[in-house]
């Protein structure tokens, strides 16, 4: 197992040691037996994914790719499909691969964030608008900025992560660039990385911390750190309480599944779930095997360096986000991407 494997293996062991002393301290509940317990085998399962010797055929994760689609619906499936043509034109069509991805990649974070920009919605400005549906395009962004700094790792571009979540009040853009060069530069950092990394994120959690005060008029302190996880761990005990054993299939149904989960609840913005969350509710006592799946799609990628970090990127943020199927979709498309890469190196070096 890779040393960055390892770190992601403790963010998931520290997010869930958090959540317990959380849920004590603030809601003194001590944690269920049933759901700590699956979600130490889920680790299990996913670090013994990581380690088995285990070839998997490149064209397996397009099917598995595909299967997800198949409960998002016709629209999303044609949106896969047109996806996956795409990738086999950039397979046999483009000569220089990482430079698109990178130019691709860049044009579509300046698209994501003008979208919401240009319809009116500024969070910064009037954070109620942060729950709307069109804000997620600030995420999305998020995402594909984490891509490209995973491609390029630059401090233009974190600091491009820390300015949409500051614009978005999203923490989540900011611990995603963050995430993506900590996981391609460790364990050797330059000073102004690390001032440029710390001040960043302090200033996305000042951001949202006023935002949010704009809200309910309640500042965000530091018991955040403890208060949040033990709340997303709690909805996660929730969840395998009323999923178990076999599964409901309600996030794979949903695109943006934070919704459905809070109406649960009886809440009207998007809940975080955990990492623990999306495989217990779709798939109840089965989910653990997912662990295993996304595992080998780790292991899968460690050749291919920008791959490996941005797949480690997402995953750890999902540790208290959740998982979903556009997230989980990204995830086994990156094994079949990155065996298109080695096999461009390997017909350079011969």
């Amino acid at each position: 197992m890779l040393v960055l494997e390892k770190l992601f293996l403790g963010f998931n062991l520290i997010f869930v040691g958090l959540a317990i002393l959380g849920k004590i301290i603030y809601f003194h509940d001590p944690p269920l037996f049933g759901p700590l317990a699956y979600a130490l085998l889920f680790l299990l399962m996913m670090m013994l994914g990581m380690e088995i010797r285990l070839r998997v055929n490149r064209h397996t994760w397009l099917i598995l790719t595909f299967a997800l689609g198949i409960f998002l619906g016709k629209y999303w499936l044609l949106s896969l499909s047109l996806l996956i043509i795409i990738m086999l034109g950039f397979e046999r069509f483009v000569k220089y691969k990482k430079r698109f991805l990178f130019i691709t990649a860049i044009s579509l974070i300046i698209v994501f964030s003008l979208i919401p920009i240009l319809d009116g919605v500024l969070p910064i400005i009037s954070p109620k608008e942060r729950v709307e549906p069109i804000a997620i395009s600030y995420v999305i962004a998020g995402y594909v900025n984490a891509l490209a700094i995973s491609l390029n790792p630059s401090l233009v571009l974190l600091g491009v992560g820390v300015l949409i979540s500051g614009i978005s009040t999203f923490r989540t853009v900011a611990m995603l660039a963050f995430l993506s060069y900590f996981y391609s530069k460790f364990p050797k950092f330059r000073r102004e990385e690390v001032i440029v990394g710390g001040m960043g994120l302090l200033l996305a959690f000042l951001v949202r911390s006023f935002a949010e005060m704009k809200i309910s008029g309640k500042l965000l302190g530091m018991e955040v750190l403890l208060e949040r996880p033990a709340f997303t761990y709690s909805v996660y005990e929730h969840l395998f309480q009323i999923s178990m054993p076999w599964g409901t299939r309600l996030i794979l149904k949903n695109i943006v599944p934070g919704y459905e989960i809070a109406k649960i609840f009886g809440g009207t913005s998007r809940y975080t779930y955990s990492i623990f969350g999306q495989p217990v509710v779709d798939f109840g006592m089965f989910g653990i095997l997912e662990g295993f799946l996304l595992g080998l799609a780790v292991r899968s990628v460690r050749k291919v360096k920008w791959a490996h970090v941005f797949m480690l990127t997402v995953l750890t943020i999902c540790i208290e986000v959740g998982l979903d199927v556009p997230k989980l979709s990204a995830i086994f498309l990156l094994p079949y991407l990155s065996s298109i890469f080695l096999s461009q190196a390997s017909k350079d070096t011969s």
